[in-house]
């Protein structure tokens, strides 16, 4: 484990360049989360709200939309932050700056789900990994999955996000035999996705704490 404070990445290390290398980027992001969590991953339930604009933080039961990214002032301890992030150059070269913003000033607690308006696989994987690269090992970086879609979030934690998260189903049973129904987006199916790629879902994360 890293301590609170420290980045992740090498000074060297530069997200943009990673951008056409994706098996490399998937590398340093998974090897960022592993040397922050371990093999641990959060299951964490989060509200149903639209896609943001621009961004938006859930702050206890409250979703607040923004009407841009927020600067770091404007961060509270335990702020959820969800941001769309265009699958651009610039767009992409202005969250790098974001990120490294945040980095030094992140308050206790912070959480961040980067997301796109904009389809392309490839271009949400590079967002994920480049937050948790760039962020210190206080702030969790979430995989939204019904923001970029559950196959998509299960391939994201390979890249790096170290939390598995969105609005979670309750299970359910089958007539009489009382076995829970596969369904991927309740609390045991997500952490079958967690353990599908070789990770583990957070014990407490079962029981059902958010």
């Amino acid at each position: 484990m890293i301590r609170a404070s420290e980045t992740l990445a090498s000074p060297a290390l530069d997200p943009l360049a990673l951008f056409e290398h994706p098996a490399v980027l998937g590398q340093h992001g998974a090897h960022a989360r592993q040397h922050a969590f371990g093999d641990e991953v959060w299951v964490r339930p989060a509200p149903v709200h639209a896609p943001p604009a621009a961004a938006c933080v859930l702050r206890g039961d409250a979703v607040v939309e923004l009407a841009a990214w927020p600067e770091p002032a404007a961060l509270r301890p335990g702020d959820r932050l969800v941001v769309q992030v265009a699958a651009t150059p610039a767009d992409r070269t202005r969250f790098v700056a974001w990120l490294r913003a945040i980095a030094g000033e992140a308050p206790e607690g912070l959480s961040l789900a980067p997301t796109s308006p904009t389809p392309g696989g490839m271009h949400r994987l590079w967002c994920i990994a480049a937050a948790r690269l760039l962020l210190p090992a206080a702030v969790r970086v979430e995989a939204r999955h019904d923001l970029v879609g559950i196959r998509l979030a299960q391939l994201a934690v390979g890249f790096g996000a170290d939390t598995l998260s969105g609005p979670i189903a309750l299970d359910r049973s089958l007539p009489l035999a009382g076995v829970t129904r596969p369904d991927e987006a309740t609390r045991a199916g997500l952490a079958t996705l967690v353990r599908q790629v070789g990770l583990t879902p957070h014990a407490e994360d079962l029981r059902g704490t958010p």
